[in-house]
């Protein structure tokens, strides 16, 4: 649970205050409570984006970034991934 103190001048008082109600305790009517709707934009993205999945041999899907496909990166790995870094920093440097 959290306060707030805040101090108010003038003698209006509630309706300055009314901004900082929780939405629990506001009133459907108030200027302050501005009702959002993304819904639009959810069914359009999940129409339109198309998402990679890994299919296993018996057809089930698999999101690519499941911990089962993660693994520890060891040995010649490491200077690789060492090496493709300093030549990605070079070309984010010099746009090779």
């Amino acid at each position: 649970m959290g306060g707030q103190t805040v101090l108010v001048i003038g003698d209006n008082f509630r309706e300055q205050l009314e901004k900082f109600r929780n939405t629990e305790f506001i009133a459907p009517s108030s200027p302050y409570l501005v009702p959002v709707s993304n819904l639009e934009a959810a069914k359009e993205e999940y129409a339109t984006v198309k998402r990679s999945f890994l299919q296993h041999e018996d057809g089930s899907l698999h999101n690519p970034w499941d911990p089962q496909f993660m693994r520890v990166v060891e040995g010649r790995e490491i200077q690789v991934a060492r090496l493709y870094e300093c030549v990605a920093a070079a070309e984010r440097q010099y746009r090779l």
